[in-house]
């Protein structure tokens, strides 16, 4: 938990000139202004100077930090902390992940916002979809009446009684795939009932049972086309 008391303590260890009197400035209003994160830091803290940068640069006098970035947020960075910039709060370095474009390796944004973030957009998603389908009722009636006559007009008339009670297990197998791997199983057609070239038979042997994922990826191609 980021302690606001001992990053002051720690700038403090930081400072190697606080100016004369002409370019004076009080310490507490220096180790204030360095625990504030939301915007720059104000060109208040001197103003005799024409640069906030140029004051701190004096003050502390860093050899190794970037120019782009802001000495709070730089010595934030030393005291194994940093900004979450999406929902402005301070996490410790390890709940961010790693990002090779940024000055110090780090994402932006910590774990549990990118968690929230993805989670909020699939709770949209999944709404959306709800909305969808119940202000298009029309459209998805009819695709799922097409999908029947097909799977109808695809079923042979001469299958046995053992070829439909196999097609009924890999249903039946599809269902407790789901259950007890805790993932979403579907059956498919290994040839597609609307194919764009060939239509398949409704059939034990051209039953396959496929994660949801790899049944949406494969849609209604041969295996051969993906």
């Amino acid at each position: 938990m980021f302690n606001e008391n001992n990053f002051k303590q720690f700038i403090k260890t930081k400072i190697k000139w606080m100016g004369d009197r002409k370019a004076s400035i009080q310490e507490d209003d220096l180790l204030n202004a360095m625990c504030i994160f939301t915007q720059s830091l104000p060109i208040s803290l001197n103003k005799k100077s024409s640069s906030c940068n140029t004051l701190l640069g004096k003050i502390f006098q860093l050899t190794n930090k970037p120019t782009c970035i802001q000495y709070n947020h730089y010595f934030l960075y030393l005291f194994k902390y940093k900004w979450c910039s999406r929902k402005k709060h301070i996490e410790h370095i390890n709940n961010f992940g790693k990002c090779k474009t940024r000055w110090n390796n780090l994402d932006d944004t910590c774990y549990n916002c990118r968690i929230n973030k993805r989670q909020n957009s699939f709770e949209q998603r999944k709404e959306y979809n709800e909305n969808y389908r119940k202000n298009n009722r029309e459209y998805f009636a009819n695709q799922q009446a097409k999908r029947r006559a097909a799977k109808l007009n695809a079923t042979l008339t001469w299958l046995t009684k053992q070829d439909l009670i196999e097609i009924e297990d890999v249903y039946y197998q599809s269902q407790e795939y789901t259950r007890l791997l805790n993932e979403e199983y579907q059956v498919d057609h290994i040839v597609p009932l609307q194919g764009k070239n060939v239509c398949g038979l409704h059939v034990p042997w051209n039953l396959q049972i496929l994660t949801t994922t790899e049944n949406i990826k494969k849609s209604n191609r041969l295996i051969d086309n993906l």
